[in-house]
């Protein structure tokens, strides 16, 4: 697994890529439903295009009743 780093954003956090052999990990995660594509801070158009088929195709968790963004849950567990 290659890991490239790309920049590190707010809380302390790195954006990076995941490669194996010739598979983008980050796109096939999206890709296949279980992760989220966070805009505020990677702006890939791919990522994007992944997320959303993923959502139509119900695919993704994203797709469950209740489900919540990981950056909105943090906001509301800071409510609290």
């Amino acid at each position: 697994m290659v890991v490239e780093w790309k920049e590190k954003v707010p809380y302390c956090r790195v954006l990076a890529k995941f490669v194996q052999g010739d598979v983008n990990v980050n796109l096939q995660m999206v890709k296949e439903g279980p992760e989220w594509h966070y805009r505020n801070y990677s702006k890939s158009i791919e990522l994007s295009i992944a997320e959303a088929e993923a959502k139509a195709g119900k695919k993704s968790s994203r797709v469950a009743p209740n489900s919540v963004p990981p950056w909105e849950f943090r906001k509301l567990e800071k409510k609290k």
